[in-house]
C-alpha cells in the first residue's frame, strides 16, 4: 500500500506523500524563508505533517523556480533551493523508515491527494521549463533539481 504513496514526476522526479496537516508539525510564521527539517523533527512529523511539508516547499520551490531564466538567476535561488530539496531528502529518508500507514492516515491521505499533485505538477513544469529554455540556469541547478526526491544515500 505504500507504494501507492510515490508520485512520479518530470525528470525522474517523485516525492512521498502523506495526510493533512497535524497540529504537531512545523509552522511558519515567514513564507518566504523555508522551514529546515533535521532527522530529528523529522522523527517527530506524522503522515500528515509529511505531506504538508512537501505541499509547502513544493509550491515555495516553484516560485522560486519560476523566476530563473538564466545562470545568474539561478546562482541567486540556488542555496534556497537546495534547503528545499533536502528537506524533501529528509522527509523522503523518513517515510521510508515509517511503517504501513493506518486505516485513518490512509482516508486523510485522500484528502490531500489533489493539492499534492497539483503542487507536484508545477514544479514539474518549471523544471521542465528550466531544462528545454535555459542551458545555462539547467548547469547551475541540475544537482539540485535531480535530488529532488531522492533519499541521501548513507
Amino acid at each position: 500500500m505504500k507504494d501507492l504513496l510515490v508520485i512520479p514526476v518530470a525528470l525522474a522526479l517523485s516525492l512521498a506523500l502523506g495526510a493533512c496537516s497535524g497540529d504537531a508539525g512545523p509552522q511558519s510564521s515567514d513564507a518566504s524563508e523555508p522551514i529546515r527539517i533535521t532527522s530529528e523533527t523529522a522523527a517527530d512529523m506524522s503522515m500528515s505533517d509529511m505531506a504538508e511539508q512537501l505541499i509547502v516547499d513544493s509550491e515555495m520551490l516553484t516560485q522560486l523556480l519560476s523566476g530563473v531564466n538564466d545562470a545568474a538567476t539561478a546562482e541567486a535561488i540556488e542555496p534556497e533551493a537546495e534547503a528545499i530539496v533536502e528537506n524533501y531528502q529528509t522527509i523522503l529518508t523518513r517515510f521510508e523508515q515509517m511503517g504501513e500507514p493506518s486505516f485513518s492516515e490512509m482516508a486523510s491521505l485522500a484528502s490531500r491527494l489533489p493539492d499534492l499533485s497539483e503542487a507536484q505538477q508545477a514544479l514539474a513544469v518549471e523544471v521542465r521549463r528550466i531544462y528545454q529554455n535555459h542551458p545555462q540556469a539547467t548547469e547551475v541547478l541540475r544537482d539540485t533539481l535531480e535530488d529532488i526526491g531522492r533519499a541521501p544515500t548513507p
